[in-house]
């Protein structure tokens, strides 16, 4: 075991983008009003094709109906799909911009916890504000509440192997728990 683990490093703008996307969990669907009142409007105006492409409804036709609701909800996740592809330059230019600023990172791990000096400050992060350890291709991540904070396997092969940087991580967390 190791007193201390201190390392320089620079994030670059692929590093960010693949840490980023090795995190990226799953999004819980939120459904609230707004998504009811989409879902519904976006139904309605596939009844409304269906009915302007298969003319007016007279009577209850369940094929119809069926078809309008297949109309609205596709054209709900096409809607949604294209929001989402709109969306992700701009995820991506805001994790790498912060890398960018940043710049070269000089991390000081101990049993006191994180310490972290940037282009942007100083971060201290005991150990009990650490709730997860995980490990990722190309790393670990340590998270500083639910903020990442990534540790490149390269800075720790310099001086750690990857599992002994990983158990001496665990041991100050389970050391500033007892």
């Amino acid at each position: 075991m190791t007193d201390a683990i201190t390392f320089l490093h620079t994030p670059t703008e692929a590093e960010a983008r693949k840490v980023t996307l090795a995190l990226k969990a799953p999004q819980a669907t939120r459904v609230n009003a707004v998504t009811v009142i989409a879902t519904a409007g976006t139904i309605w105006i596939g009844l409304k094709l269906t009915e302007l492409a298969l003319g007016p409804v007279r009577g209850p036709d369940l094929n119809i109906l069926i078809c309008g609701i297949v109309t609205g909800v596709a054209a709900q996740i096409i809607g949604q799909s294209i929001c989402n592809i709109m969306r992700r330059p701009a995820a991506r230019k805001a994790a790498t911009h912060a890398a960018h600023l940043e710049g070269e990172t000089r991390f000081h791990i101990s049993a006191e916890g994180l310490t972290r000096e940037n282009g942007l400050g100083q971060s201290h992060a005991p150990w009990s504000a650490i709730t997860k350890i995980t490990d990722i291709k190309e790393g670990l991540v340590l998270f500083v509440g639910t903020a990442p904070v990534f540790l490149p396997e390269a800075a720790l092969l310099e001086r750690l192997g990857r599992d002994e940087a990983r158990a001496q991580l665990l041991a100050w967390k389970a050391r500033s728990s007892a």
